[in-house]
């Protein structure tokens, strides 16, 4: 996801081949202003420009340490409850 016209090709791709949703990761880190890309926010718009459902995935282990407890038991993060 490096460019429009990649994003476009992927779509392309997918709907040729008769998939109705793409996914795709997003990428974690810090932005600066000379990266003025942004592919998650291009394929969402190439998508749904097509019709197809589109999901931005992020890698769980990345986003957070194994070691660090969300400062909310309803933060997305932490998944298990009691009761």
């Amino acid at each position: 996801m490096s460019s429009t016209l990649n994003i476009r090709r992927a779509i392309a791709s997918a709907v040729s081949s008769g998939y109705d949703s793409v996914m795709a990761p997003v990428a974690i880190g810090a932005r600066n202003d000379a990266d003025a890309f942004d592919a998650g926010a291009e394929l969402l718009r190439e998508a749904r420009e097509r019709g197809v459902a589109a999901n931005l995935s992020v890698t769980v282990n990345i986003a957070a340490s194994a070691d660090e407890l969300p400062a909310s038991r309803d933060h997305a993060i932490s998944s298990t409850r009691s009761g």
